[in-house]
């Protein structure tokens, strides 16, 4: 029972790790030009839709994460759940910034589908990974 948990918290880590990564990457090479088109709320209104793609994409592999703990794999329907748990959260994210304001709507709404759209791949990736799952790990 130990290698399922083990290997299920090992590829959870490893998403986490990338996530914050490429999460990072992205901030840093959209910083300058958001920071010469939008200025300084730009690059907040930047931080705060990276931040919510980030947290979303987080969210969404946790229950991809409690199913291989108890040592099972995914269904596809469990796997498209997750990214449907996504998109929800994104979307409710969006909803809130715009109703209660304090970025900028334009680079906010540029940067959440640029983020949703770079994020995508390490999710995917996530997703999919637990279907090569070795078996006996020594």
């Amino acid at each position: 029972m130990v290698g399922p948990h083990r290997h299920a918290l090992r590829r959870f880590l490893g998403f986490v790790c990338l996530l914050l990564v490429v999460t990072f990457l992205l901030a840093l090479l959209g910083w300058p030009p958001t920071r010469k088109l939008a200025g300084s709320p730009g690059v907040t209104s930047m931080l705060a839709a990276i931040a919510l793609s980030c947290v979303a994409s987080l969210a969404g592999g946790l229950p991809i994460l409690r199913i291989e703990l108890r040592g099972e794999r995914p269904r596809i329907a469990e796997t498209m759940g997750s990214l449907v748990i996504r998109l929800f959260l994104v979307l409710a994210g969006i909803a809130y910034v715009l109703l209660v304001g304090g970025v900028e709507r334009a680079p906010f709404l540029l940067w959440v589908g640029i983020s949703y759209v770079l994020l995508l791949p390490v999710d995917i990736r996530y997703l999919i990974g637990g279907g090569s799952r070795v078996e006996d790990e020594r």
